[in-house]
């Protein structure tokens, strides 16, 4: 059965992500290993409102750039979509079950954030690349070459 875009394995219950980039789409399974242990987990609550807080504020800053690119923007049910027409599609949206936020994009497909309790619960790329915010910037602005600046969307706790 698919949910918010995931197809979920009959087996382990474990959800198989549906990664779309460009023109092409790939499955990515997952494995417990994933999914942080409770000792590491905040309450559900909080990742609740960092998560909807940094989304719904990169809604609100993209929304007022006017930009020409914008085909669509939406933010709903944990899902912000944001569409660049001919340049592609970037979606982020809230993942529970592993308490991070999931990001695909365009350029760079399939990236991970969670929220870093020592960082002032920014989310940083599970591979050190950085926090959210700066990394959509970055790769919004290689895509339209021009400035886009959507950092200061830190969560609130």
């Amino acid at each position: 059965p698919f949910a918010h875009g995931l197809l979920v394995a009959p087996k382990t219950r474990l959800p198989i992500v549906h990664v779309v980039s460009g023109a092409c789409c790939r499955w990515q399974r997952w494995s417990a290993s994933d999914i942080p242990d409770e000792d590491s987990k905040i309450p559900n609550s909080q990742f609740e409102t960092l998560a909807e807080s940094t989304l719904q504020c990169l809604h609100a800053k993209i929304e007022a750039m006017n930009l020409d690119a914008l085909e669509e923007l939406e933010c709903q049910e944990g899902v912000l979509s944001i569409d660049l027409g001919d340049s592609g599609v970037f979606l982020l949206n809230k993942h529970y079950l592993t308490q991070q936020i999931w990001y695909s994009s365009p350029i760079s497909g399939a990236h991970y954030f969670a929220v870093g309790q020592t960082s002032s619960n920014r989310w940083l790329h599970t591979g050190g690349k950085g926090e959210v915010c700066g990394f959509l910037s970055s790769e919004m602005s290689r895509l339209l070459q021009m400035e886009v600046d959507l950092t200061g969307c830190q969560p609130t706790s």
